[in-house]
């Protein structure tokens, strides 16, 4: 669980998710679980309630916009309360006890966190610039809409963070492989243990990320949907609008609000890109350890381990409907570039 005394990077990324809505349970007293459970809750009921206000008014374009917006608020509030985020914090701690079998000295994971934070940074930037430039709306609808948004873009980081780890510690058992059974000068019946040590470290890592994985699949199927709608609906009026009137700098902001929410929903995909890209390395070079073993007993452990990586790939999909690799980016892409062509053959 969460702790206000225990600080680390993730730590402070879970604070900062709690001030947004995100809420996850504390390991402090029940009252302070219950008034952070309040606080979450009353921010998602304060924000359907901004959104739907502009429901009534909005044209059809905002209108879409809105819908998507409160769909994704419900399901991130519902998602929040029911899972406490405990399945992260499972997840920590038998990353952590990965490391310590293997004496692994990680430092906190930074990647995520230096791209969530100079895009939420550069979108905060641009959203400031719009507003003082057309002096759009009053300054509590310009804070509020900004809050929703920046919200809605925490949400998948959880997810970013999980992946990037898991990356992170697939590099480091690539790195112990070679230094002690690949390249190690070492005698084979050690060679056989650390062997032996490396599979059973690649089960428990690949055991952790697929507990995790029940709830991270839930929450980057509801992103995917989202970021697909939100992608062609805006995009498709975007275009519109150019056509019509012309390019104005007030475009500039849905713009970078699709961009932003497109690579930060999807950091989690290219981590787990780069993890399929550290098992081939890892085969590669048990492949090439099966060519020049000569002890028949370590032979068959190698062949045992390579077809133990045969078997269990970290190949990983959404309930088999969207694979979550890099051919689910192109995939999106493909698909958004049509859906949008269809949307304005019917208006021109």
């Amino acid at each position: 669980m969460f702790s206000f005394r225990k600080f680390s990077v993730i730590n402070c990324i879970l604070a900062i998710r709690i001030c947004f809505g995100h809420f996850c349970e504390l390991s402090t007293s029940k009252r302070v679980n219950f008034v952070c459970k309040y606080y979450c809750i009353v921010f998602y009921i304060w924000q359907i309630i901004f959104l739907y206000k502009y429901l009534l008014l909005a044209s059809t374009h905002l209108y879409l916009q809105l819908i998507l917006v409160c769909f994704k608020s419900i399901s991130n509030a519902l998602i929040a309360v029911f899972f406490k985020e405990s399945y992260f914090f499972k997840y920590c701690a038998d990353v952590e006890t990965i490391d310590k079998v293997l004496r692994f000295n990680v430092k906190s994971t930074i990647y995520s966190i230096v791209v969530y934070g100079m895009s939420l940074i550069h979108y905060i930037i641009i959203t400031i610039f719009i507003f003082k430039t057309y002096n759009a709306g009053s300054f509590f609808e310009f804070c509020s809409f900004l809050v929703s948004d920046v919200s809605l873009m925490l949400a998948s980081i959880v997810i970013s963070l999980s992946y990037e780890m898991f990356w992170t510690r697939m590099k480091l058992l690539k790195d112990y492989f070679k230094q002690y059974v690949h390249n190690g000068d070492l005698t084979v019946e050690s060679k056989n243990f650390h062997l032996k040590q490396f599979t059973h470290v690649y089960k428990s890592l690949l055991d952790a990320v697929k507990d995790a994985n029940a709830a991270l699949k839930i929450k980057m199927f509801i992103d995917t949907i989202f970021v697909f709608s939100k992608m062609v609906t805006e995009t498709h009026f975007q275009i519109i609008a150019v056509i019509s009137d012309g390019f104005s700098l007030n475009m500039i902001l849905p713009i970078t609000s699709i961009l932003a929410h497109f690579y930060l929903t999807f950091l989690g995909v290219i981590f787990l890109e780069l993890v399929l890209k550290e098992y081939e390395e890892i085969k590669g070079m048990i492949a090439l350890e099966l060519v020049r073993c000569e002890d028949a007993e370590y032979h068959d452990e190698i062949v045992l381990t390579l077809e133990y990586l045969e078997v269990r790939a970290p190949r990983y999909s959404i309930w088999r409907i969207f694979p979550l690799d890099i051919s689910l980016l192109t995939g999106l892409l493909n698909c958004s570039v049509t859906y949008i062509i269809v949307l304005l053959s019917f208006k021109y």
